[in-house]
């Protein structure tokens, strides 16, 4: 990564772009340098720490987030990025309709059909071999694609997008995962209140997508069942009930320098008590707390909590509320608007440690950010004016 990012860099530079140093930059280093001491003064300063540092707290995030507008400062580059995510909803719908249809022919790698590998064999997983993250991933396609058939300068490609957004809804719900479901749900509505072109086409979309998830739910072989038990199960919601009221604890214990980053799922037996009107699940202590936020406050305690809430709203939220510089980043930044909100259910109701997802929200808020965040190269007069 840190060679691609360099290579990125090196090639905006050669253009006349520079990067220009931030505030948001200097809380990123403060919020990386706390978690970094928090594992020191754990004692959890080991391989899986510092894996965890870079993939899950925000080393690399922050990285993507910093280049990303020297990757995709024209408007060509955003629109291969629109294309090439509607293109990848094409495969992980066809893949989770051959896994939950029981057609192994449309399922590669295989590995996804293998119960050894990963969990949620009775979800549509897709290539991450776990549900959330295929969901995400479903619910981003889904977003690029409605942004291919609304902007996209040819005809055949805005067609294809609204096909790919049909099926990636129905991916959505083979996921049989309800977080997934919410989060898209509401990022739909979002959308369709926010978005002019949207709302004209509310009603036939509305109408088609109730069809497609219609047929699906009827003739595909056990969709029905397993969306009817995964909406009844209860286990889940103790699991979350269990481990939130653990990191509650965990908090309570030590709220300055918390328990030590990455070490709530080490330290979750601990914890971990009866409640009065649940029962603690088998799983319950051997799982990390199933909410980011207070999984960040339990862990890096109240102050470390506040640097990395600064770096999340300074850099994507904010990236979603402001303006954009240049009107030719309203699409992507409408797209970010719905990842945010599907990331957010997520992220409440699970520990999202999922890599490409986190890794591609972070780096579209940094390519909706690019005229807050560098100096871009010079460039021809039909470049839209600030």
């Amino acid at each position: 990564m840190a060679g691609g990012a360099l290579a990125c860099l090196a090639a905006f530079r050669s253009r006349g772009g520079q990067l220009e140093g931030k505030a948001i930059h200097v809380v990123m280093v403060l919020a990386i340098s706390w978690a970094a001491l928090s594992m020191v003064l754990a004692g959890t300063m080991g391989p899986g720490g510092l894996f965890a540092l870079f993939d899950r707290f925000g080393v690399g995030l922050f990285l993507v987030f910093a280049i990303a507008p020297c990757v995709y400062w024209e408007d060509e580059s955003r629109e291969f990025l629109f294309r090439v995510f509607a293109v990848l909803g094409i495969y992980l719908s066809i893949v989770s309709i051959g896994q939950l249809s029981g057609i192994p022919s449309l399922v590669w790698p295989s590995y996804i059909l293998d119960p050894n590998v990963g969990i949620h064999i009775e979800r549509a997983r897709g290539p991450y071999v776990e549900s959330v993250a295929n969901g995400l991933m479903l619910s981003y396609s889904a977003a690029f694609a409605v942004g291919v058939a609304l902007v996209d300068r040819s005809r055949r490609w805005r067609v294809a997008g609204g096909v790919v957004a049909a099926l990636c809804a129905v991916g959505i719900l083979l996921t049989l995962t309800r977080a997934i479901w919410l989060g898209a749900a509401a990022a739909a509505i979002a959308a369709t209140i926010l978005i002019p072109q949207l709302r004209r086409l509310a009603l036939p979309g509305a109408v088609t997508l109730i069809l497609a998830v219609g047929l699906v739910y009827t003739f595909v072989p056990g969709v029905s069942e397993g969306a009817e038990a995964r909406a009844e199960d209860e286990y889940p919601v103790w699991d979350r009930l269990n481990t939130n009221s653990a990191g509650a604890r965990m908090l309570e214990s030590n709220p300055v320098a918390g328990i030590g980053w990455n070490n709530s799922a080490s330290k979750m037996v601990e914890y971990i008590r009866q409640g009065d009107t649940y029962p603690v699940s088998v799983s319950s202590g051997q799982v990390e707390i199933h909410n980011v936020f207070l999984s960040r406050l339990a862990e890096i305690g109240i102050p470390g909590f506040v640097l990395w809430l600064a770096v999340l709203v300074m850099a994507v939220v904010a990236a979603v509320v402001r303006v954009p510089d240049y009107s030719s980043l309203e699409p992507l930044r409408s797209v970010l608007a719905a990842m945010l909100i599907v990331w957010t259910f997520a992220a409440m109701l699970g520990p999202a440690p999922y890599l490409q997802p986190n890794y591609v929200l972070w780096t579209v808020a940094g390519a909706v950010s690019l005229g807050s965040l560098v100096r871009l190269p010079p460039r021809a007069s039909t470049w839209p004016v600030k």
